[in-house]
């Protein structure tokens, strides 16, 4: 049994038009939510990882994450995902696929340097979701000590004037700065980000429970009008 035919047997129609609303303009949802996803991503991975990665990535949206999903969970060395990473990325077409994948891509915490490389030219990409995945890929492994002020670097220098790109790129700094206020504070009040960018990620700092009132009360008075 393939994985639509899988997917298929989870489908839940409510879900399936709860989740489109979410994504306007998608037409390829089947309506899977993200814990079964995740659960038969385990499974093919336990079983035949061969078989689902060196096959073809079908055109649903919870086929593309399952696959993707593989990927994360299957026994596979650094270089071995890396490849095929490279075969998944230009087949992600929503938000909901990039981020559910890439928030599951543990083994980036363990090779940090080979990932970094990795993820470059994905930030230099013209596709948006491309983009979106280098974006997603950077807030979630590697928003540490050692790598923020490189991450705040890409965040600066990502110019793509698209909407789930820049939210993506407001949603990174937004999570720097849970983690290292003064310096996202310094990066926000110098870095050359269009305005629509730097009020989002303005935005999603006031709107997070781990930003103190002091620092909010700041933070109103740093908004661009």
């Amino acid at each position: 049994m393939n994985i639509l035919e899988r997917l298929r047997k989870l489908q839940d129609i409510k879900y399936r038009e709860f989740h489109s609303k979410l994504c306007p303009g998608k037409d390829n949802v089947l309506g899977v939510r993200v814990p079964a996803q995740k659960k038969l991503a385990k499974e093919f991975a336990e079983e035949n990882w061969q078989e689902i990665l060196n096959g073809p990535i079908g055109s649903w949206a919870e086929e593309k994450s399952v696959y993707g999903l593989v990927i994360a969970y299957a026994p596979l060395t650094m270089k071995q995902q890396l490849k095929y990473l490279q075969k998944f990325v230009p087949k992600i077409d929503s938000w909901a696929v990039c981020d559910t994948v890439c928030s599951s891509l543990k083994s980036f915490q363990k090779n940090r340097d080979m990932g970094w490389e990795f993820l470059q030219p994905y930030l230099k990409k013209r596709q948006a979701y491309q983009v979106r995945f280098g974006v997603v890929m950077l807030l979630d492994h590697y928003s540490t000590g050692e790598y923020i002020d490189r991450v705040l670097e890409c965040y600066e220098y990502i110019r793509m004037k698209d909407y789930y790109v820049q939210m993506a790129v407001a949603w990174g700094i937004s999570v720097a700065y849970v983690k290292f206020p003064e310096i996202t504070k310094k990066f926000l009040q110098e870095a050359d980000l269009d305005d629509f960018t730097y009020n989002k990620a303005i935005q999603k700092c006031l709107e997070s429970f781990r930003v103190s009132e002091k620092d909010k009360h700041i933070l109103k008075k740093m908004k661009r009008t």
